[in-house]
């Protein structure tokens, strides 16, 4: 671990005589010596929130700046952060020190980081620095399936993780924690309804059904008279009048 200035210019000078890349926890005043260690191939693990004051004897520029983790980035510096602490106390707080690592993220954010090396300082550098980044600390084919899901931008501070997979199983799920469950919970699905059986008619119009039947059945009949009066009247004079002979020998 090394915070001043002198520090951290004798490690990044070392690591560059000796050709091995340095692992800088605190780096508070990393911004005053930013090129140097982007030389060395530093790796920085900065919790951007921690104040450091000048010391008032010195003249050069020093102590703790909003633009640490900024400048040592565009110095070719490999960011990682984490928070001041990793307890996880339940006083007040009902455990939203979880939330603090995005927090010191956004924090950096604040002094001029990029939002993409914001995320990679709590993701795929870490993982580096540990050497398992062939496993863990990005989304891609052949590593585990560790991931979260969060209900927004993930370095606003009023984001919540609503669910956490690691190695492709759901270990967290904000509605079942007694602590969080309460705090914006999530919109219920909508159940849908079954449909409505159709309606059975009214007794009137089954019997208005029945008699627009009837007056059908009466049609047909007055139309059957007429087809045979007409076939009659049709007839040749001579079957007229054998049909006549016929009926006055009954």
């Amino acid at each position: 671990r090394a915070s001043q200035r002198e520090e951290l210019l004798g490690i990044a000078r070392f690591a560059q005589e000796f050709g091995f890349r340095p692992v800088i926890e605190g780096c508070e005043e990393g911004w005053t010596v930013a090129d140097e260690l982007g030389r060395a191939g530093a790796y920085a693990i900065l919790t951007p929130r921690r104040r450091m004051p000048k010391e008032e004897q010195l003249v050069r520029a020093g102590g703790s700046s909003i633009e640490n983790a900024a400048r040592l980035h565009q110095s070719g510096v490999q960011i990682a952060v984490r928070p001041d602490s990793t307890t996880i106390d339940f006083v007040g707080t009902a455990g939203r020190d979880l939330l603090a690592l995005p927090v010191e993220a956004g924090f950096a954010v604040r002094g001029g980081l990029s939002d993409a090396a914001a995320l990679a300082a709590m993701t795929i550098v870490p993982a580096r620095v540990l050497g398992i980044d062939h496993r863990v600390g990005s989304l891609e084919v052949g590593k585990d399936c560790d991931a979260i899901v969060t209900d927004g931008d993930v370095l606003h501070y009023q984001t919540f993780v609503q669910y956490a997979v690691v190695d492709g199983k759901l270990v967290y799920d904000k509605e079942k924690e007694i602590y969080f469950a309460h705090i914006r919970p999530r919109p219920k699905k909508p159940v849908a309804e079954p449909s409505a059986p159709a309606a059975e008619p009214l007794p009137a119009e089954k019997t208005e059904e029945k008699a627009e039947g009837g007056e059908g059945d009466a049609k047909s009949e007055d139309e059957k008279d007429e087809g045979e009066k007409k076939s009659e009247e049709e007839k040749p004079a001579d079957e007229k009048d054998s049909e006549k002979e016929a009926e006055g020998g009954l």
